[in-house]
């Protein structure tokens, strides 16, 4: 039987809690952050992400989710 190496695509989101001015510099920081496997929240794997304008995966762009209390 033969064997076969196969690219499974992966989509998924992590949540980053980072200081900033605004909206804007709260993305850019967190997009800077270091971010590894076991910071993932939700990931799933998928046959096809993207087919023509529709998007299977759960999330497709950096949000904000709210501000957080200081601590």
């Amino acid at each position: 039987m033969p064997e076969y190496e196969v690219l499974v695509p992966i989509a998924g989101y992590t949540v980053v809690r980072v200081k900033a001015e605004d909206e804007k510099a709260a993305i850019d920081a967190a997009m800077n952050t270091s971010i590894s496997i076991d910071d993932i929240e939700q990931w799933d794997t998928y046959k096809l992400i993207c087919d023509g304008n529709f998007f299977w995966a759960e999330e497709n762009r950096a949000r904000i989710l709210g501000t957080c209390e200081e601590d």
